[in-house]
This record gives C-alpha cells, structure tokens and sequence, in this order.
C-alpha cells in the first residue's frame, strides 16, 4: 500500500515540476503572456549561441538548463525503476524536442540545438542521480528524492519570486 501511495505523490509532483518547467521554458517564468519577447530564430550550431560577444562562454544557461532536466530524468525513474536507461533517457530528448519546436512555431525565443543537448545530458544526468541515491538509499530511494526535489521546487519558486 505504501509503493501506491508514494507512487500517487511522485506522479503528482512530477505533474506539479512539469508546469513549472513548461513555464520556465515556455513563458521564460512570466505571468503575462502579452510581455514575451516575440522572435523566432533557429540556432543549428552546437554551443554557438552561448558565447558572448568577446568569446567568453555563457556557462549560466548551460547549466541553467542542465539542472532544470536534471529532476526530469529522476522523475523518471522514480516512476519506471526498472526501465533500461535509454529508454528512460528519450522522454527527456523528446519534451525537450517539443519545447524548442513550439518556441520556434510559437516565436517565443530562440530554438537551439544547445538547450536540447543541454537538456538532454540533465535528463541523463538525473536518471545517474537516481542511480546512486537507490543505491544508497534502497527502499527508502523515493520518499527521500520526493522531499527533495519538492524543498528544491520551492525554493526555485521563491527565487523567482524574489526576483519579480
């Protein structure tokens, strides 16, 4: 009865993080949709586009969007523990496809091939997350990564409230 429960509490924070992500990257965390920047533009170019204009590498994105995925990968397998690692590795890449297709067919921003590698590699880095909390946790592996990534969730929703 338990593996339900925690099972229902992992779905439902898992639906809870995927909002936030669709607003982060959809909505750039805006509340009004009338103040996005509207653009369309296509960057094919790995990396290309997170060089500043003196050649320095904008590592804030990067990582920005590493650890934004990072919990997609955990959710993942929290759900599907038994699942191979690629085949839990390729709904990271396909959200990750979808969001930077609609922000091109929307003009909402910038569709790069960067974020969608650097999305990629957080789903992957994730699952390994998962990997080593199950191997130090065992039975005790969702519960824990539920309270954490629920206290990391709110703690990025004030952040960004803060900065409002």
């Amino acid at each position: 009865m338990e593996n339900k429960k925690q099972r229902r509490v992992t779905t439902a924070f898992f639906i809870f993080y995927l909002f936030l992500l669709t607003w982060l990257v959809m909505l750039k965390l805006q509340t009004n949709v009338a103040v996005l920047d509207r653009y369309r533009q296509l960057n094919l170019v790995p990396f290309q586009a997170s060089f500043y204009r003196d050649g320095r590498l904008d590592l804030f994105e990067i990582v920005g969007n590493i650890l934004a995925f990072m919990p997609f990968g955990i959710y993942l397998k929290m759900l599907w523990p038994e699942r191979p690692f690629f085949k839990t590795l390729l709904p990271c890449f396909l959200v990750s496809l979808t969001f930077e297709t609609l922000q091109y067919v929307l003009a909402v921003g910038t569709s790069d091939i960067t974020d969608l590698l650097d999305n990629t590699l957080g789903g992957a880095l994730g699952i390994g997350v998962y990997w080593i909390f199950q191997k130090l946790l065992k039975g005790k592996t969702n519960k824990v990564l539920n309270i954490l990534l629920l206290v990391l969730m709110v703690l990025a929703l004030a952040l960004v409230a803060a900065m409002q």
